[in-house]
């Protein structure tokens, strides 16, 4: 049988059954997009619980708390007459954040000792924390920057020089490539990324290790050849899901895609083979077709954490950097995201040879113990058929 026979017969296997592999390459992905856009949708935190303990009750610290009322990432729940009061909020979790004014706040302020005011928040979600603590920090600042700038017109200088005398650094800042720092576009590419991971898991883990237990070709089939008629339906699958979880990201969900098809495809081709090459080893160590889907667990499932996706792979220690080595969504995850980001990926060209070089070995390896086993397997089925013969 040739190769493209194999691959016609795996297409048709793919096919069958209550829940198909093929339904489950082509659209598991697609789910974790719209699972995760839909989480994603607003792009970055807003509306933080916060409860406000004003001790000052002045007109100056009204107007920083109408700062805080004004903006989008918080939203007043409360205001607090006393201290047990503002933390019994918090410890019972309608606020996840506290605005603390001390009594004599204005005075201070007038006397240009500085008013200091307490943010209190939840951080066990650090998104939460980070948001709230870096908005505050806006709110109180153009606060301080405006008070001082009035302070100093009254001292007889315009408008322009009080504000460079109050404010004499001035911070230009641009965010390249994901301006708003939404998370649909920081995290969404790299979750698609590893439902395909997991879809492959599902449908193509278990591909030789069946082979091994149904017998669909017999011995005269070489196993290379084998191999590469049942890697092409799960790789021409992975690649269609591919495509299609990036049009829902794109399209549903406003990801940008600045880069073109090629090198799209170029990376999602690869990483698909990679990820397959390295399943089928899994699959050929395996004699039964649940433990091929079990074992690859452990080095399919912490994908996310060590992709670099949330956590820059430069600040990961060693023992995470070698683990995360030798998992291909390692070589993707950020590439696509510059891809689609900034319209190029400085990394593309060394990672994919990673990639080609990982799926190659993968490749190898299944190839080398499918082909021990499977031959193993035939000459002991001879001998007990031999025996049969010899007693009958």
């Amino acid at each position: 049988m040739t190769v493209w026979g194999i691959a016609r017969e795996e297409f048709r296997q793919m096919r069958r059954g209550k829940l198909p592999k093929l339904a489950i390459l082509l659209f598991l992905p697609l789910f974790f997009t719209l699972v995760f856009g839909t989480a994603y949708r607003n792009q970055f935190v807003r509306h933080i619980p916060l409860t406000v303990f004003d001790q000052d009750q002045s007109k100056v610290s009204r107007t920083l708390v109408q700062g805080y009322a004004d903006s989008e990432k918080f939203t007043i729940v409360s205001h607090a007459d006393t201290q047990e009061k503002m933390d019994a909020e918090l410890e019972s979790g309608r606020a996840l954040a506290a605005l603390a004014i001390p009594a004599g706040f204005s005075k201070d302020i007038k006397r240009g000792d500085g008013g200091k005011t307490v943010l209190i928040v939840n951080s066990a979600n650090n998104t939460i924390g980070n948001a709230a603590i870096t908005e505050a920090w806006k709110i109180n600042r153009t606060l301080t920057i405006g008070g001082a700038q009035r302070i100093v017109e009254r001292l007889g200088q315009m408008p322009d020089e009080a504000m460079n005398a109050v404010y004499p650094v001035h911070l230009a800042v641009r965010l390249l490539n994901n301006p708003l720092a939404g998370f649909s576009s920081f995290m969404l590419s790299g979750l698609g990324l590893q439902g395909v991971q997991i879809a492959l898991l599902i449908a193509a883990a278990p591909a030789l290790s069946e082979e091994y237990r149904r017998r669909w070709y017999d011995g005269n089939v070489p196993a290379a050849r084998v191999l590469a008629g049942k890697m092409i339906p799960y790789w021409l699958s992975s690649v269609a899901s591919y495509f299609v979880y990036l049009a829902a990201a794109v399209f549903l969900f406003g990801t940008p895609a600045k880069c073109g098809l090629p090198e799209l495809f170029l990376l999602g081709g690869i990483f698909s083979f990679s990820v397959i090459g390295v399943l089928f080893f899994f699959s050929a160590l395996c004699p039964k077709p649940i433990l091929a889907m079990q074992l690859p667990m452990l080095y399919v499932m912490p994908g996310t954490l060590f992709s670099g996706l949330s956590w820059p792979l430069f600040s990961m220690n060693l023992p995470a950097s070698l683990y995360a080595a030798v998992m291909p969504i390692r070589y993707a995850a950020d590439n696509l995201r510059d891809l689609l980001l900034a319209g190029y990926a400085p990394s593309l060209a060394a990672d994919c040879r990673a990639l080609l070089v990982c799926g190659s070995i993968g490749f190898l390896a299944a190839w080398a113990v499918f082909s021990r086993r499977r031959k193993r397997l035939l000459q002991a089925e001879g001998r007990a058929s031999h025996a049969s013969l010899y007693c009958a």
